[in-house]
């Protein structure tokens, strides 16, 4: 999810979210408040149920890319994700 931080004014940063595909439930739902500079990811997703178990952890991993609103182009934001997502960083 990309979003810039404008409201009214013209917006000097943005914000990229991504997830990492490894956790269950993915892709998650995203929910946005739009009367609210807010948006949040949703797990688990909606309509589903995911049970916690006392020695198997929850893992949900995400990114948050803080940007100048001028600065990448949809390319670089796919190129981001697919950074994110490789072995190289660690997925799962």
């Amino acid at each position: 999810m990309d979003l810039d931080a404008g409201r009214g004014a013209a917006p000097q940063e943005a914000l990229m979210k991504s997830r990492r595909p490894c956790g269950p439930d993915y892709p998650g739902d995203w929910i946005e408040y739009r009367d609210l500079p807010w948006f949040q990811p949703a797990f688990p997703r909606a309509g589903t149920r995911h049970a916690l178990e006392r020695e198997k952890p929850l893992v949900l991993e995400y990114r948050l890319w803080i940007r100048r609103v001028d600065a990448p182009d949809p390319a670089a934001c796919a190129a981001a994700w697919k950074t994110f997502n490789s072995a190289h960083h660690g997925a799962r």
